[in-house]
């Protein structure tokens, strides 16, 4: 765990766990931290991130739209790297 970042709530291991079928606790870690010192709500971004998930599945986003990240259900590495690109307003975001 990072210096400084803190354990995440059952609301943001329920939004970046069950909903984006990710077990990865450690990723929930991270998500959760960037959230923190970005001033994002958990629950919300994990929404979206799950959102997306959704639509990249269904075809409605492609890779290109993505930026080259595999957004697939339970792929704890796309849900990190979308996070950050969304805490730093960045492509799709």
């Amino acid at each position: 765990m990072r210096p400084g970042s803190h354990r995440p709530e059952y609301e943001t291991a329920s939004s970046f766990g069950a909903l984006c079928a990710n077990s990865h606790t450690e990723s929930i870690i991270m998500v959760n931290d960037i959230c923190n010192r970005a001033g994002l709500d958990t629950i919300s971004t994990g929404s979206i991130i799950a959102f997306a998930t959704e639509l990249y599945e269904n075809g409605i986003l492609t890779i290109k739209d993505t930026d080259g990240i595999d957004l697939k259900w339970g792929n704890h590495r796309s849900m990190v790297a979308m996070t950050e690109k969304l805490a730093k307003r960045e492509g799709l975001w």
